[in-house]
Order: C-alpha cells, then sequence, then structure tokens
C-alpha cells in the first residue's frame, strides 16, 4: 500500500495519507468554494482513517457550516489539511498539499452550482453519483 505525505502551506501541520482512493473529483460546491475563495477544490476521498496527522495536531482547527462535514486547516497558516465526513465513514483531502500524489479526476461533482465551466469531458454531477447514495443525476457539459 502506497503511503504519500504532505502538509498544511505553512509545514506545522504534517500528514500522511495510505489506501486506495474511493473517489478523485473536481468539487463546485458552494460552501467549498467560499471556504477555499476558489470557485473549485480537487479533492480525494478515502476511507475514514486513511489520514494521519503526523505532526502538528495541536495546530488543527475545526470549521463546521453543516454536520455531514469536519473541514480541518492549519490554525497558524489558515491552510486546508482534510475534511472528515462522518455520516459517510469517509474523509478527504486536497492532492495539491501531497506534491507527489498522482491526482486522477474522473468526474466533477456538485456541478449544478458551478461558478467555473470546465469542458473537459469527465462527467458532470449535479450532486454526487449514485454510488454515494446520492441521485446520480448528471447535468450537460
Amino acid at each position: 500500500m502506497t503511503t504519500y505525505s504532505g502538509s498544511c502551506a505553512c509545514g506545522a501541520v504534517e500528514f500522511d495519507v495510505t489506501g486506495e482512493a474511493v473517489a478523485e473529483a473536481y468539487c463546485h460546491c458552494r460552501i467549498s468554494a467560499s471556504w477555499s475563495g476558489t470557485p473549485v477544490s480537487p479533492i480525494v476521498v478515502v476511507p475514514a482513517g486513511s489520514i494521519r496527522v503526523t505532526r502538528g495536531a495541536e495546530d488543527l482547527g475545526t470549521f463546521k457550516k453543516t454536520p455531514s462535514a469536519n473541514r480541518k486547516f492549519c490554525t497558524k497558516c489558515g491552510g486546508h489539511v482534510l475534511c472528515e465526513i462522518p455520516g459517510d465513514a469517509l474523509e478527504e483531502f486536497y492532492p495539491d498539499t501531497l506534491p507527489e500524489y498522482p491526482f486522477e479526476p474522473s468526474a466533477h461533482i456538485f456541478y449544478g452550482s458551478w461558478s467555473l465551466a470546465m469542458p473537459d469531458g469527465l462527467p458532470k454531477f449535479k450532486g454526487m453519483p449514485a454510488e454515494f447514495g446520492r441521485s446520480g443525476e448528471t447535468v450537460p457539459e
């Protein structure tokens, strides 16, 4: 099993990710956009327990806008580290924080609320795919 190591922007929080991704996608949801200040967030979803903070756990803060996501960030630099998705026993990380991670997105999620069109041929889900227990409804590119 491959392990990738990463950190927040200032390096105060370091973490490892081990295991296989459940999904790799571009997220267009409004909550992520307002939290990150970007119109789209590349994300990698992994089973809960795949991400292990190896340094700086005391520097992690939590932003919780909804009960379905616990977004973790570095309190020193504000850098995004991970997001726990407790209801689905999943967590996600942001591939740009792990320099060696080979990000290969297979879809766009929450494309129904996009503010940046990304015509790249990947499936565009209005919300989430059916394999996550959601509608699986797609929208045109």
